[in-house]
C-alpha cells in the first residue's frame, strides 16, 4: 500500500500540532494550591496560584469566627502562623483549624454564652457562672 505524500504531511502537521501544544505549566513556575480544613474555617493568604521556581511565598492562615488556627499539613507542617516557603515544586498546603475557646474557661467559643468569663472560673456547659 503506498502513501501519498500529502497524506504524510498531514499526519505530520497533525502530529506536530497536538504534540506541543499544552496547557501545563512551564518546568520554571509550579502551582501553590492551599485549602483549609475544616471547610468554612477561615482562609489562607495568598490563596492558590502560580509561582516562580525559588520565588519565597509567605502564607497567613486567619481563622473564621469561632476557629483558631492549629497547624499547617501537608507541603508546610509546623505551628508557625504567618509561615514562609520557597517554591521549588507545584504544593498542596492546608491551614488547619479548630473551635477556639479564647477566654480559656473550657467552653467552647461556639457554645459560649458567656465569652468574658475568666479562666479558671467553674462555669456550667454554656460558659456561665
Amino acid at each position: 500500500m503506498k502513501v501519498s505524500l500529502e497524506r504524510y504531511y498531514l499526519v505530520f502537521f497533525i502530529i506536530l500540532i497536538f504534540g506541543c501544544s499544552s496547557d501545563e505549566t512551564p518546568s520554571n513556575s509550579f502551582t501553590l494550591t492551599t485549602m483549609v480544613r475544616p471547610a468554612d474555617s477561615g482562609s489562607v493568604s495568598p490563596s492558590s496560584g502560580v509561582y516562580e521556581n525559588g520565588e519565597t511565598i509567605t502564607l497567613t492562615a486567619t481563622a473564621g469566627d469561632n476557629f483558631v488556627f492549629k497547624n499547617w499539613s501537608g507541603g508546610v507542617t509546623g505551628t508557625d502562623n504567618p509561615t514562609s516557603i520557597v517554591i521549588s515544586s507545584n504544593i498542596e498546603v492546608t491551614a488547619v483549624f479548630e473551635y477556639g475557646d479564647t477566654d480559656g474557661d473550657g467552653v467552647l467559643d461556639i457554645n459560649d454564652n458567656c465569652p468574658n468569663t475568666p479562666s479558671g472560673v467553674n462555669v456550667d456547659s454554656n460558659g456561665c457562672t
